[in-house]
C-alpha cells in the first residue's frame, strides 16, 4: 500500500509483536467503507498481515472520532487498544460532553469510555484523563488500563491534582493507585506502567504523603502493590535505614513499558546522588533498575568495557 501522507508516532507492541498501536496524522483506515476525515490524529491498529484498522471510531461506525486522538496502548494479545481523546462521539453508551480528554478502550467491535467514577455507569470526570501509554492489560477475562487522570469524580480529590487509577473496564471498578491507605498524594501523580496480572503498578509522583522517606522536594519513583496494600518507595539506596544524603529528582518513561510482566523489576531514570552509592556523584540522569525481590539496585547506564552493571 502506499505510504502515510502525515506523521506518525507513538508505536505501542503486542507481547508476540504481530501487532502495533499507534497514532497518526494520516488516512490510512484500511477497513471498506471507513474513513478517516477529519484531518487530525487518530489510533490505529497494524497487523503482520497487513491490516490496518481505525480503533479510534465508535462501534458499527465507519467515521473517526470528531476531535484528536494519541497515546495508544494495545494489550498483550494484540486485540485491544487504550488510547486518549477529547472526541465526543465514540462510546455508543455514553454522551461525552464534559469538555475534557478522557481514556477510552476499543476492544473487538465495542470502543469504551474507561475514565469514569467507580460502578459500571460511574460519572464522566470533569477533568482530563490521559496518558493509558502503558497500561492496558487483560487478566483472564477482564481488562483493565490505568491511566492519569485529574477529575474530582474519579479521584476523590479536587479537580486537577493528578492521580494514578486503575479502572476494569469489564467490571466498571475503579480504583485509585496513588494512595497510601486511605489517603490519596497530596501532589500529581503520572507515567504509570502496570505489569501482566495487574498486581502492582509502578509510577511516578511529587506527592510527599505516599511512601517512606518521599518527601516531597523531588519527583519519585513509586510501586503500589495491590494484593498486599502497600506503596513502596523504588527510588532510593537498598534497605530500609536512613539516607546517606537527600533523594532527588526521579521518574518513569512515559509511555514505556518500565515494569517487568511478573512485576519484579522496575526501571526508572535519577538525577539522584544517593543511588550511585560508591561511585562519585554528578550532575546527570542515570538509569537504574530496582529487583523488588532481592531490594538490589542496578546502575545501567555504563559503557562497553566498563566492567557489569554497577550493584550495591
Amino acid at each position: 500500500g502506499a505510504v502515510g501522507s502525515a506523521s506518525s508516532a507513538s508505536p505501542s507492541l503486542s507481547a508476540n509483536g504481530d501487532a502495533v498501536a499507534f497514532e497518526s496524522n494520516a488516512p490510512l483506515a484500511g477497513e471498506a467503507g471507513v474513513t478517516d476525515t477529519n484531518g487530525l490524529a487518530d489510533v490505529y491498529r497494524r497487523t503482520l498481515a497487513g491490516q490496518t484498522r481505525l480503533m479510534s471510531r465508535r462501534e458499527a461506525s465507519p467515521t473517526a472520532g470528531d476531535s484528536i486522538s494519541r497515546n495508544a496502548s494495545i494489550s498483550p494479545d494484540g486485540v485491544s487498544v487504550a488510547f486518549e481523546s477529547r472526541s465526543t462521539n465514540l462510546d455508543a453508551q455514553v454522551a461525552d460532553v464534559n469538555g475534557s480528554t478522557d481514556v477510552y478502550v476499543r476492544a473487538a467491535a465495542a470502543t469504551n469510555l474507561a475514565s469514569r467514577a467507580d460502578g459500571v455507569a460511574g460519572a464522566l470526570g470533569s477533568g482530563d484523563s490521559y496518558a493509558p501509554a502503558a497500561g492496558l492489560v487483560v487478566v483472564g477475562n477482564k481488562m483493565l488500563v490505568s491511566f492519569t487522570s485529574g477529575a474530582a469524580e474519579i479521584t476523590g480529590g479536587p479537580d486537577g491534582l493528578n492521580q494514578i487509577v486503575l479502572r476494569n473496564v469489564t467490571d466498571g471498578v475503579t480504583e485509585v493507585i496513588s494512595r497510601n491507605g486511605p489517603e490519596i498524594g497530596d501532589r500529581g501523580s503520572r507515567s504509570s506502567a502496570v505489569n501482566a496480572d495487574a498486581s502492582r503498578v509502578a509510577y511516578a509522583t511529587d506527592a510527599a504523603n505516599l511512601g517512606a522517606s518521599s518527601s516531597g522536594d523531588f519527583a519519585a519513583v513509586l510501586l503500589r502493590d495491590r494484593a498486599a496494600g502497600t506503596t513502596e518507595l523504588i527510588s532510593r539506596p537498598p534497605g530500609n535505614g536512613a539516607l546517606a544524603g537527600d533523594l532527588e529528582e526521579s521518574d518513569l518513561d512515559r509511555g514505556r513499558r518500565t515494569i517487568s510482566a511478573d512485576g519484579r523489576y522496575v526501571v526508572f531514570f535519577s538525577g539522584s546522588n544517593p543511588l550511585l552509592g560508591a561511585l562519585p556523584g554528578d550532575r546527570f540522569n542515570h538509569v537504574f533498575r530496582k529487583d523488588l525481590l532481592t531490594g538490589e539496585l542496578l546502575q545501567l547506564d555504563r559503557p562497553d568495557g566498563g566492567g557489569s552493571a554497577t550493584r550495591y
